[in-house]
């Protein structure tokens, strides 16, 4: 084997093909790998050819597909795209490469035979991504004074014997500035005589004119000058560099992404592709940093306390629908006070661990989030996408709220693995569409079961997701019908498909006679809450059993006799011409002890 020194640069192509080719010799590596038949032996030469021809097309699929549109590079503070970031990082792609097949032993038993080199070959190059592009990602509720993408090119401007003058001046020497922040536009002003020196250099071994300015502009931020010079419309600029120093020094991340400034919302298509995607930037990020801005450090230790974090408690952070993903997609979540002192010292807050030095897992600061956002701990820990359990991630979003109508709806598509195109301007339609969307994949009828003000475009859909804060039934029967009284259960099995149409919602049900639906709702008192309608009411009312719900013991067992209970709902029965149709009745779906046997299912329209 070569004893090649493989930090000497690869940026260029040439090099990075002799030090492939160079890596082994192919005598020693037809040596080493043997295959049973000689014509799935692959040639060491093979091999390099492929990697030195594919490994930047291969890179570059793996930043277009799994990374954000921009991320900030934090030593230099510069706004860099994909095909940016791929110049940059694509040197050290190659030596991270060249690195990982250096290591014989590491990779002796991977697949290098003729049909399966090139895969083995991908999965390198997709690790060698993967690690040379590691960025920290910041979880934060907006406020006054956040920058936007235009703002932190403005700050690329910005140098850092500038920054030092600036300090060194007396604050009256500085002008009103240009710039709607007052601390950006002094900076910039400051910089003005310098810009020579803060062209955007993309060397890529990261080396540019700049050099950690990041450094220069915290330094600049916890001074004096700063204090004097700034205001309450800073606190954006004050949140980019402390989030971004804090990636870069205490957790070594180069990379950096955060809502308000690394996106270009003026244009359409790319903040239709950013709210789409920005669950998976979340989940792919390396750490996810949760600044809680309204929780400060208390001066007594939590573990010394009766009621640990109880500081973080009432924080608006966990009242925000986009934070709900923010929490749940990344593996790795560090919280922060509004100082940007770290809650815990665990590494990782996600993982139980308890807070230094009380060693009790009671304290663990991951308990306490699951207890405020009333979110099994399983979950958060180890959350997967996907339409599992829909009503109780509804739940999850009920009492969140967001400055735009739609994004009560945009805000859930990464947790419900949902893709639908993005309509500012449609209000409430935003979230019926989410639920049509859920129906296409999802025969889960909990769907059907909240409390609230209806959709305007169908009675059995929500309004929005606060329509599921209240506590609902579990399904646990997939059927129409009690199994207790048919002797053939196949014919009462629920039809799994329900759709919208033009017509309305279609969809299976059993429904009780007008009879006994007047007599449920007008007779005899009964142990549980019935819908208010008055008797003189001209409607024509049909109880329908949208479901079962199994009926448990105080011990959590399948209680004896009657084992199941009818989740039932009260519908209005219309007629147009010859059809019938119906409209849902404001009132909650709910299981309720009604032995008398429904109707057998049939299919319905529901507007």
């Amino acid at each position: 084997m070569s004893n090649q020194n493989y930090k000497q640069p690869l940026d260029d192509w040439e090099a990075y093909r002799d030090a492939l080719f160079n890596l082994y010799d192919p005598v020693w590596f037809q040596d080493q790998y043997q295959v049973s038949s000689p014509s799935s032996t692959v040639h060491w030469w093979e091999i390099s050819e492929y990697l030195s021809t594919n490994t930047g097309r291969i890179a570059e699929g793996y930043i277009r597909g799994a990374l954000p549109l921009h991320l900030i590079q934090i030593s230099s503070m510069q706004l860099i795209d994909q095909g940016q970031l791929l110049h940059v990082a694509l040197g050290e792609i190659r030596r991270f490469v060249i690195t990982k097949l250096s290591n014989w032993a590491a990779i002796a038993e991977y697949d290098w035979s003729k049909k399966g080199f090139q895969k083995t070959c991908k999965n390198v190059i997709a690790d060698a991504a993967t690690d040379s592009t590691k960025y920290a990602i910041l979880s934060h509720r907006w406020g006054p004074g956040e920058l936007n993408i235009e703002d932190v090119r403005e700050l690329s401007k910005v140098n850092a014997e500038a920054v030092a003058m600036l300090m060194r001046m007396p604050p009256t020497n500085h002008g009103p500035g240009s710039h709607k922040f007052k601390l950006l536009s002094t900076l910039i002003n400051a910089s003005a005589g310098n810009r020579n020196t803060t062209a955007v250099h993309m060397a890529p071994n990261h080396v540019n004119s700049r050099p950690e300015i990041i450094y220069a502009l915290k330094h600049f931020i916890d001074s004096q000058a700063c204090l004097t010079m700034g205001g309450p419309q800073d606190a954006g600029l004050l949140k980019l560099i402390n989030f971004c120093f804090v990636a870069y020094n205490m957790h070594g991340y180069r990379y950096a992404w955060i809502d308000t400034c690394c996106i270009d919302k003026r244009s359409s298509a790319e903040l239709d592709e950013s709210i789409r995607s920005m669950f998976n930037w979340y989940r792919s990020s390396s750490i996810c940093i949760v600044h809680l801005g309204n929780s400060r450090r208390p001066i007594r230790p939590t573990a010394f306390r009766d009621r640990p974090f109880a500081e973080i408690f009432n924080d608006p952070w966990f009242t925000r629908g986009w934070t709900l993903q923010e929490l749940l997609a990344p593996t790795v979540v560090k919280f922060y006070y509004d100082a940007w002192i770290s809650i815990t010292t665990n590494p990782n807050d996600k993982i139980q661990q308890a807070f230094t030095p009380c060693p009790t897992t009671q304290n663990a600061l991951i308990e306490q989030v699951s207890y405020i956002t009333s979110i099994p701990l399983l979950e958060i820990i180890h959350f997967v996408p996907g339409m599992q359990n829909v009503r109780d991630r509804l739940r999850w979003a009920s009492t969140r709220e967001t400055t735009r109508e739609e994004d009560k709806a945009y805000c859930l598509l990464g947790l419900l693995d949902v893709n639908m195109p993005i309509t500012y301007g449609e209000g409430e339609k935003a979230f019926h569409r989410l639920q049509a969307s859920i129906m296409e994949e999802s025969g889960d009828r909990s769907l059907f079961i909240w409390d609230g003000i209806p959709s305007s475009k169908s009675s059995m859909l929500a309004r929005g997701p606060e329509c599921y804060a209240c506590s609902n039934d579990v399904i646990e029967a997939n059927f129409l019908y009690p199994e207790e009284i048919v002797d053939v259960i196949h014919d009462s099995l629920v039809e799994p498909i329900y759709m919208l149409t033009n017509y309305g919602l279609k969809i299976s049900v059993s429904l009780y006679t007008e009879e006994f639906t007047k007599e449920w709702l007008f007779g005899p008192s009964v142990p549980y809450s019935r819908p208010e309608v008055s008797p003189d009411s001209p409607h024509t009312f049909r109880l329908a059993v949208l479901a079962y719900s199994t009926i448990m013991d105080f011990d959590g067992r399948k209680a004896p006799g009657l084992s199941y209970m009818p989740i039932v709902m009260l519908l209005i029965e219309e007629r147009e011409l010859n059809h019938h149709y119906y409209r849902k009745y404001p009132w909650k779906p709910s299981a309720l002890p009604i032995r008398e046997p429904p109707g057998f299912p049939t299919s319905i329209f529901i507007r």
